[in-house]
């Protein structure tokens, strides 16, 4: 969660990012009795949730996010800011654009035969996955080259930066290993795919599916080169420069980081999105049926 997002009462809310709002007053929201769904029938958690996101959230000025009390997420889904969701409303898509007011008119009855280990969108929830991890790997960047400015030289300073690398880390390689588990659930549900699917789709389902598995290892690699440390580094040296002129000796973090002119928390923005175009389109690219299909 970063700074002024607010939880309420009974909410179960792991395996997801969270960020929107711009003070204590204009925050963003998670309403009593909210649950973020992270664990699918199939027995996977490759499920984690952006609402909001990184570039943009480190900023502190972005409109808020408000989820109403008693209703839910089903992971892996996008959120933009400014998004408000209506009380009682279980969310199953994506809504990355922002500025929406999402409800449901009421419970939708119906009933299929279930085929446990059968995905039908592994499409959406393999791009979702790589989004997610981009995100929390930028987030490292602005740990490394930003908020260690303002943890001072202390001992106490210095452990708190570490101990935030460790979690960031740490959180990476969770998601990580929840989607390499869910590339070794696919043999199973291309079996599936072949048995109850006809036409395109099961073409595509399969082709997709089949490229994932293959490909997870060389996917895996872009995740874990360290390539976000050299992404975009002109920008990225640029905005550190303009930060520093700005702090004059200030470590008040919130405080600096809310003051900062639109020009110089654009460079901040764009350094640390290029880091996530850029991990997402170059796993993406091992894996060129996702990217083509649907």
């Amino acid at each position: 969660l970063f700074p002024f997002v607010t939880l309420g009462s009974l909410i179960n809310f792991c395996d997801c990012f969270m960020s929107g709002g711009s003070s204590r007053k204009n925050h963003s929201e998670v309403g009593s009795s909210y649950i973020h769904f992270n664990y699918t029938p199939n027995q996977d958690k490759a499920t984690a949730s952006l609402i909001g996101d990184v570039p943009r959230g480190v900023m502190l000025n972005q409109p808020p996010i408000f989820l109403g009390g008693q209703g839910g997420l089903v992971g892996p889904l996008r959120l933009g800011y400014g998004t408000v969701i209506l009380a009682g409303t279980v969310l199953r898509g994506d809504h990355p654009e922002g500025g929406k007011l999402l409800g449901q008119s009421g419970p939708l009855a119906y009933e299929i035969t279930f085929h446990q280990g059968f995905y039908a969108d592994i499409k959406r929830r393999v791009h979702n996955n790589i989004l997610y991890i981009a995100n929390m790997l930028a987030l490292r960047q602005w740990y490394e080259h930003v908020r260690r400015l303002f943890m001072g030289e202390s001992d106490t300073g210095r452990a708190l930066l570490e101990g935030a690398l460790e979690k960031l880390d740490i959180i990476v390689a969770e998601r990580r290993n929840r989607l390499q588990n869910l590339s070794e659930k696919m043999d199973l549900s291309v079996r599936i795919t072949k048995k109850i699917t006809r036409g395109p789709q099961r073409q595509t389902l399969i082709r997709q599916s089949r490229e994932f598995q293959e490909n997870w290892p060389a996917v895996d690699k872009c995740l874990t080169g360290h390539h976000a440390e050299a992404i975009d580094t002109e920008q990225r040296d640029a905005f550190i420069e303009a930060l520093r002129s700005r702090m004059n000796g200030d470590l008040d973090y919130i405080h600096t980081i809310r003051r900062l002119d639109h020009e110089i928390s654009s460079m901040g923005t764009t350094w640390l999105q290029n880091i996530v175009d850029g991990i997402t389109s170059h796993a993406m690219e091992q894996l060129p049926v996702c990217r083509a299909d649907g």
